[in-house]
Order: structure tokens, then sequence, then C-alpha cells
């Protein structure tokens, strides 16, 4: 087995955003979360999965407070730049949250939840990108390069020929 620094930052970039030009990509700034984190949001698994239904909103939200460090690059429709607020804790704000889409949520929990649950074993059958596909900047967070589009599907299914759903 091959200890991961489990508090590395990596910058992130959603599947959306990769076909941009490097300049209009929003680079979202991640941390794998600490022990006590990942264990709060277990517990929350646990707790409410054995209710009906999962409670995945609020689970990629309590990942999101405590694994998403920054955000660089995002801009409204009018073209103001959005900074990211945090609370006294450091941890990201709902109202900064509310900027992105469920889909969007949806993503980059994942990615950071990856962090702290991927095995080698299972990286290494799974999609997502290996430890040698992700690019370490000079001097800044690695960052999840995919190497091909084909490898990571967007969870959300685009219309096609005018139809919907």
């Amino acid at each position: 087995m091959i200890a991961v620094s489990k508090r590395e930052q990596f910058e992130y970039v959603l599947i959306e955003d990769r076909d941009l030009p490097k300049s209009k990509q929003t680079i979202f700034v991640c941390q794998p979360l600490s022990l006590f984190a990942q264990n709060q949001v277990e517990d929350l698994i646990g707790m409410k999965a054995t209710e009906t239904g999962f409670p995945a909103g609020t689970v990629n939200c309590e990942i999101l407070r405590h694994g998403l460090v920054a955000w660089r690059n995002m801009y409204d429709n009018r073209g103001a730049e959005i900074r990211m607020e945090t609370d006294a804790g450091g941890r990201v704000k709902d109202s900064s949250l509310e900027c992105l889409s469920t889909f969007q949520r949806t993503e980059i929990a994942n990615a950071i939840w990856q962090t702290v649950t991927v095995t080698a074993g299972e990286a290494k059958n799974s999609n997502w990108p290996s430890p040698s596909q992700m690019k370490q900047s000079a001097g800044g967070p690695a960052r999840i390069v995919p190497t091909s589009r084909k490898e990571h599907s967007d969870v959300r299914k685009k219309p096609q020929n005018g139809t919907t759903g």
C-alpha cells in the first residue's frame, strides 16, 4: 500500500469547462476531508440512509463545506467576479454554494470524496484519474486531468435532436 497525503490540496475543473480555453475555466481548489469531517459525512450517510431515501444533497453540501477551499475565475451572468465566502472556521458558506447547480455541486463533492474513499485497487478499475494522471502545477496544488472525455461522461444528459430529458 502506498500512503497518500490526505490533506494535499488539488485543483478541479468541471467536466463542462474542460473544453473551454484555460483562461475561461473555473478552478475549484479542494482538499481531502479531515478524519473528523469524513466521520461526520459517514455518520450522516449511515443515519439518513436507514430512513426513507438518501440525503444526497445534504451529503454533497457537507463534503463541500469541508473540502472546497477556494475557487478562481468564476463570474456571474453580468461578468462580475463571484468570490467564495467562508465562515469563521474557513468552511464555504451556503450563499456561495448556491452559485453552483446541483450537478456542479455533485461533481465537485464526488471528486473530493473520492480522495478519501478510493483504494488503489478501486482506482485501477475506475474511470477516475490515477495519481499519474494528476498534474502538479509549479508551486501549486495538483490538478485532476482526465486522459479523455470518454472516460468521464457528464452526469447531465443533454437533449439531442430537439428532445428533452
